[in-house]
């Protein structure tokens, strides 16, 4: 029984309950996760070497001495010449400069019964992280649930205790997601994906990217997964190295 329990793990979706709000618990920071987590989401951001964030040019107003920029110069010069006054100093002006999009980050974060251990952990580095990337964050067990702007410094997350990778992969089909990467981050007790469903996700070129904390599978051999990376999960040494070399 053990051994036929054991093939069966993982292939079906965790049913869970009706969807409420838990709040995490707090945990110190760990700079060993918040690096990891950092270089996922520039893999989101960047999903090849070869590409380049998309750019556009911006007019951008200065003030400047050179008198050509402002198209009000000859009138304030003769104007000045009329009443006697300096040649004006100072214009205003127009430059072109060249501006990076901003990439659209998506971040869908697994708030099962499992994930208790390790929530608070993953929260407190994206908390971290939170101002300079600034990502498109979810929750998701048995449904999806867009997180608000104050929730990882509230604590707050809707879940149903379960877990369901698919409602994730159908999320990003009803968006209309197209040729875009996206962040999982998941202790990777998951279950199988149906092959059409995989298959939408491969048609879509949409790169799913795990970050798996804890000891749980990696799924790198599944079709719908781009790359998997396991997370250290942060232990009482980590944290108080952490606590002696704070970061700004």
């Amino acid at each position: 029984w053990a051994q036929a329990l054991n093939t069966l793990r993982d292939s079906f979706p965790g049913e869970g309950s009706s969807l409420g709000l838990v709040r995490i618990a707090p945990a110190p920071r760990s700079a060993s996760l918040e690096t990891a987590i950092c270089t996922l989401l520039l893999k989101v951001a960047m999903p090849s070497r070869q590409s380049r964030a998309r750019q556009t040019w911006q007019q951008q107003p200065i003030v400047t001495v050179h008198r050509w920029h402002d198209r009000r110069t000859p009138s304030r010069i003769w104007a000045a010449q009329q009443l006697g006054a300096p040649t004006p100093l100072l214009f205003r002006g127009q430059v072109s400069a060249k501006r990076a999009d901003r990439t659209r980050i998506d971040v869908y974060l697994d708030v099962s019964g499992s994930m208790h251990a390790a929530l608070p952990h993953l929260s407190r580095a994206l908390l971290s992280l939170w101002r300079a990337i600034r990502p498109t964050l979810y929750w998701f067990s048995n449904a999806v649930v867009p997180a608000t702007d104050d929730a990882l410094q509230s604590g707050l997350v809707h879940t149903t205790g379960g877990t369901c990778i698919s409602v994730v992969l159908r999320h990003l089909l009803d968006q209309q997601r197209r040729n875009c990467a996206v962040l999982v981050l998941t202790d990777g007790h998951i279950e199988r994906v149906a092959r059409k469903l995989s298959a939408a996700i491969a048609q879509r070129r949409i790169a799913v990217h795990l970050g798996v904390i804890g000891n749980g599978p990696l799924h790198a051999d599944q079709p719908w997964v781009a790359s998997s990376v396991r997370l250290p999960l942060p232990t009482a040494q980590s944290m108080s190295t952490f606590a002696t070399n704070p970061r700004p």
